[in-house]
């Protein structure tokens, strides 16, 4: 059966999918990443996982792979992903050394961005902003229905946009205060455990702390939860009214682990939205969730070997 492998390489978690031409998925894999351990390790046993149980290795149709950090797409070498500290690496050739096929990569919310635009809640979309809330922050953007990259490689860094100036917290991209650091779901558990050990009290305690979590938290009247949440809704909603503002997409896409938060952060979301939005820039814009849920990055890596590349 012909398929094509799509890798999602995250902060927390890496996610697999085996995706048919039609975009099918076949299988799908979630497994913990081991940041901070060489490419060759992680690839060789990404495939000592999937190899078993897929119809034909290497795959047919390739494998395409989405990272976080500044990737130069057309050679798929990246230059820096702080959440996995790798650095000026050649991702494509030693992928490929280690899957055995071809392989494909890009930035992982270009790879989620591919997914809805063509399978999913952007099909009818020709000016699409996709943003990925998760562990870290990203956005990829769709104009004329196709990618749009920089010749920097560095497209799509909005969790990197100044989110709070009075903040002191480093980022590892060298700034402080971005929305990353102070609004993506590390922050946000960062922040509780912060609180937790001031004294401050709250029903979640240990080390099983998530952005679910602090929701479920929230939704029981936990005021440590909820402040760190409603927080992080305001700066983002203030950081993407600056983007509609600039871009006015028809689309935007929120897609990530933190967007399982959505229910409880709406209203103060959409509150801040308004409050710092143009209403002629609101005016024709969708928002959205992703149609792929935590699947999105890895079955949009999987059409990169078949998107459109620009020269």
């Amino acid at each position: 059966m012909t398929y094509s492998l799509g890798i999602d390489l995250g902060g927390t978690s890496t996610k697999a999918a085996m995706v048919a031409p039609d975009g099918r998925v076949l299988a799908f894999e979630k497994l913990p990443t081991a940041a901070h351990r060489s490419p060759e390790a992680v690839f060789a046993e990404l495939r000592a996982h999937l190899e078993p149980t897929a119809a034909s290795w290497p795959p047919p149709g390739g494998c395409g792979i989405g990272v976080p950090g500044t990737v130069d797409y057309r050679s798929g070498r990246l230059g820096l992903s702080g959440p996995l500290g790798w650095r000026d690496t050649d991702l494509a050739a030693l992928a490929s050394a280690a899957l055995g096929c071809r392989v494909l990569v890009d930035i992982d919310v270009n790879a989620g961005a591919l997914a809805d635009l063509y399978f999913g809640c952007g099909q009818q979309s020709s000016e699409m902003l996709y943003i990925s809330w998760g562990t870290g922050i990203g956005a990829g953007f769709i104009v004329g229905r196709r990618l749009y990259h920089s010749r920097g490689g560095a497209m799509g860094n909005f969790g990197h946009m100044p989110a709070d100036p009075s903040s002191s917290r480093l980022c590892y991209c060298g700034a402080r205060g971005c929305l990353e650091i102070e609004a993506g779901g590390k922050a946000m558990t960062d922040r509780l455990r912060e609180r937790l050990a001031a004294g401050e009290p709250s029903i979640l305690q240990g080390s099983d702390i998530t952005p679910e979590r602090l929701s479920w938290a929230a939704g029981r009247g936990d005021r440590a939860a909820a402040d760190i949440l409603n927080r992080s809704a305001v700066l983002m909603a203030r950081a993407l009214a600056g983007i509609l503002a600039f871009l006015n997409p028809d689309t935007v896409v929120f897609a990530g682990g933190v967007t399982q938060c959505f229910s409880t952060i709406l209203e103060v979301f959409d509150g801040e939205l308004r409050r710092h939005t143009p209403t002629f820039s609101m005016a024709k814009t969708r928002i959205l969730q992703s149609s792929f849920g935590e699947s999105a990055g890895a079955v949009g890596a999987a059409l990169l070997p078949t998107e459109r590349r620009e020269p």
